[in-house]
């Protein structure tokens, strides 16, 4: 009974992957493209790295969102501290806040997932490589997150965490609210990783992006194909 509940919950994530919302972003994508580089996405790619996430990409082109070229950037809270990493340019005017609601949407959403720790089979010590393990996501959060902040899974680490490092770049006070606004993000959050076919979904999801901005499909049908193939290799998945 409770694999028969998991399999339907699942069935129900792949769902959505085609919906109204999903196909009226694609469409915006395209409306922009259209609009700013006369739907040339290489002309996009070459003219920056404005689809980098705050981060230096592969071709070594500082992160767009640092030099000023993306209005906003969807990341982690880890981005806070890894903002000054990468040829910043000095200013501070960034913050944080949830998603917009679209034209058809009802509310905003977010998402969060763990960062999954084990040892490998067979290990000499696996006794002392748990305890390591426990430690790290217990009483050595608080040292990572001062760090590298990202709010923990754990139900035993410490609730008073505090990022250090944003507060040495932008004082105790910012560090503090934007602390708080990443705990209340879990009202809105779906847990991730829950589905067995999800990197492949995404896969798909990426396909079907690339496929309308390069005119080869329209939204509607590059979303159909990526429902269809996921739904294919979960239904798969699941029957073996």
């Amino acid at each position: 009974m409770e694999g028969d509940i998991y399999c339907d919950r699942i069935h129900k994530l792949v769902a959505p992957i085609r919906c109204n919302e999903n196909i009226e972003m694609l469409d915006f994508g395209l409306q922009w493209l259209n609009e700013q580089y006369k739907g040339d996405w290489v002309a996009l790619d070459a003219s920056g790295n404005y689809l980098g996430a705050g981060y230096v990409d592969e071709l070594g082109r500082p992160p767009g969102f640092q030099s000023g070229h993306h209005l906003a950037v969807v990341n982690g809270f880890w981005l806070a501290a890894d903002m000054y990493g990468s040829e910043f340019t000095g200013w501070e005017r960034w913050n944080v806040a949830k998603f917009p609601v679209g034209p058809s949407g009802s509310s905003t959403a977010s998402g969060f997932w763990p960062n999954w720790c084990a040892i490998p089979r067979g290990s000499a010590n696996p006794e002392a490589a748990f305890a390591w393990l426990d430690y790290l996501v217990v009483d050595g959060m608080r040292t990572w997150f001062g760090q590298v902040p990202d709010i923990p899974t754990n139900r035993l680490a410490p609730t008073d965490l505090f990022p250090q490092s944003v507060a040495d770049q932008r004082g105790d006070e910012f560090a503090t609210d934007i602390t708080q606004f990443f705990k209340a993000q879990l009202d809105d959050a779906a847990p991730m990783w829950t589905c067995p076919v999800q990197n492949y979904m995404h896969d798909q999801l990426y396909t079907a992006i690339s496929s309308v901005m390069l005119k080869e499909a329209t939204p509607k049908e590059a979303l159909t194909m990526a429902q269809e193939a996921t739904q294919a290799e979960l239904d798969s998945v699941l029957a073996g």
